[in-house]
């Protein structure tokens, strides 16, 4: 199925969105915040999706490559050069988003750099801080929807921009505290990322099967590794149980059978191995980094004989 391939490999992909009015919807100032905060804990638990970037072990051990594609996927339109100058000193780079809303541009962006900088005063007004470790700068005027809306520096090192849509929830986390149940990716590998895939099925809706398959997926957590001159995709995909396990893992079996009919893609795809455990499903793929990138530039269109689409106005 087309639409599962392109989430798998290009979920860090987002396009372009329409004007939100400033701060999406409006919310008071952040009011005292816990001591310890860190950038990382303003991510809100709305985003479904979060993925580390070990930034620093990416430019050591893949070159320019992954970087420019990080900098292309996560950098807000607009805001290019004030994200580009965080991520280019950047040690680690979190980037949190919903999958079925990647394209529109909701997101937010923790960098913990050494090149931390307040936005220009102008486009952005700074805003009563809420504790002598937190900076908080509004964008002013409209902000496109995959803009930079709110910016924060927090601590010493932790920088995070927030879209519109997704500035009140930041702002709220700065009032409340972090997020219980949040997106955390391990502290480990090149990349790693942590989906709550239990909210994915409701934005399936017209591709019934595909949504009950996801329907059956609670939790992915995946883990990207040097290996020689390779790269190994780790992941576990944990299900409501036995049967949900068994349904994805034969619908991927599908997706890697189609895959193997193209020359294109027939090599990289047989290094793909599933593994049932239970109601998890344990995923191993190595891949030259440079097949990777491709894949990830321009996910190939796969038609697995699952989840056709619902025709609008159907029942």
């Amino acid at each position: 199925m087309r639409a599962l391939v392109t989430l798998a490999l290009g979920a860090v992909a987002a396009g372009c969105g329409a004007t939100v009015p400033f701060g999406g919807v409006e919310a008071d100032a952040p009011a005292a915040l816990p001591a310890a905060l860190t950038g990382q804990d303003l991510l809100p638990a709305d985003l479904d999706l979060v993925l580390r970037f070990d930034l620093g072990a990416l430019r050591e051990g893949l070159g320019a490559e992954p970087l420019a594609l990080v900098r292309e996927r996560a950098s807000p339109r607009g805001e290019q050069a004030l994200v580009a100058g965080a991520l280019e000193k950047g040690a680690v780079a979190w980037l949190g988003l919903r999958v079925v809303d990647a394209r529109a541009g909701d997101r937010v962006l923790v960098v913990e750099t050494s090149a931390r900088e307040a936005p220009e005063i102008g486009r952005f007004r700074k805003v009563e801080n809420p504790g002598p470790d937190l900076e908080v700068y509004r964008r002013a005027g409209e902000v496109e929807r995959d803009g930079v809306a709110l910016v924060a520096l927090v601590g010493e090192r932790d920088v995070v921009f927030a879209s519109p849509v997704e500035a009140a929830s930041v702002a709220r986390v700065m009032r409340a505290g972090p997020d219980e149940g949040r997106g955390d990716p391990a502290a480990e590998g090149l990349v790693s990322l942590d989906w709550n895939a239990a909210r994915a099925a409701k934005g399936l809706g017209r591709y019934p099967s595909l949504a009950k398959l996801m329907r059956g997926v609670e939790r992915v957590r995946a883990t990207l590794r040097p290996s020689g001159s390779d790269v190994v995709l780790e992941a576990r995909i944990r299900c409501r149980g036995a049967t949900e396990a068994d349904r994805v893992g034969r619908f991927l079996e599908a997706i890697r059978d189609v895959a193997r009919e193209r020359p294109r893609f027939a090599g990289l795809f047989a290094a793909l191995e599933l593994t049932p455990s239970d109601d998890t499903l344990v995923v191993r793929w190595t891949l030259p980094p440079a097949a990777l990138f491709a894949l990830v530039r321009e996910p190939p269109e796969l038609e697995a004989p699952v989840a056709e689409p619902v025709p609008d106005g159907r029942p």
